[in-house]
Parts: C-alpha cells; structure tokens; sequence
C-alpha cells in the first residue's frame, strides 16, 4: 500500500486526477486502488465491450482512444498519459457497450479504483466520494472541450 501512496503523491505533484485530494484523502484512497499493467500495443478495451465501470488513473504509459466511424476507420479521440483517466463511473454492470476503443501505445501501468470500491468509498466517505466523482467531471469536460475544438478545426 505504501507504494500506491507513494505514487499517488507523485501524481500529485504533477497536477493529475489527484491533485486536490489531501493527505488525509490520500491515506482514505490508496487502499482501494490496485495496479493494472499492459504491454505495449495490448488491446484493454474494443468498442462493444461490456466493461464494468471504474475509475483508471495512468502511472505511466499512453493510452491511445479511438472511435470506429461509420465508413470503417479509426478516429484517435485522445491520447492520455501520466495522471490521466480512463474509465466509465457507476454504470449498471455489463449493460452499457464500452464507446471507444483503448490501446496501450506502450507498457501502460494503471492505478484502478473499481466500481464496487468507488461504491464503498462512496457509502463510508460520502464527502471523499463526491469530491472523486467532482474530479472525474471536471476532467471529462475539459476531454470534451478539447474534442470539440479539434473538430471545429477540421471543418
């Protein structure tokens, strides 16, 4: 656990996910958070999946996003590095189709809240729980933003 600690603190101070959690968080958080790894060009989600939901924070690797389009090409949504976030939060389990593709573009190890424990997290430290979802938003609309703003400028 002190491993996960230690690296959720380095994340810290390199303004990702977990930036404006406290220490006292910080110590509430790592235990539920466990370490994924995947080698490089590995396929951790097809478009279709069904996939339980959660929260993926990048320790290190890229992850690649893309979208199939309807004439049969890939379109690259985003590239998500260190500090980064991957995941679908609170869906009902294997009933929504994952949207996107997820590539690791090279060896990408993940720190992965899943959804049980985020619903735990949620029930014993409803205050930590909303602050985790609060983050979530907030980077999911800057994803957006961006999105938005490179397809305006290819039109």
């Amino acid at each position: 656990m002190q491993e996960t600690i230690n690296t959720i603190r380095e994340l810290q101070q390199e303004k990702s996910f977990f930036s404006s959690f406290t220490e006292e968080e910080i110590q509430i958080l790592a235990p539920h958070f466990h370490r994924v790894r995947f080698p490089a060009e590995a396929i951790m989600a097809e478009e279709g999946d069904a996939l339980k939901g959660g929260i993926h924070v990048v320790v290190f690797g890229e992850i690649e996003i893309k979208k199939q389009t309807e004439f049969g090409r890939q379109l690259v949504l985003a590239l998500i590095g260190r500090g980064g976030i991957l995941g679908q939060v609170l869906q009902p389990e294997n009933t929504w189709p994952f949207p996107v593709s997820v590539t690791a573009r090279n060896d990408v190890e993940l720190l992965s809240l899943e959804q049980k424990r985020l619903k735990t997290i949620l029930a014993d430290h409803p205050a930590l729980g909303n602050k985790i979802l609060l983050e979530v938003i907030r980077v999911l609309h800057v994803r957006l933003r961006k999105l938005v703003e490179r397809l305006v400028g290819v039109f």
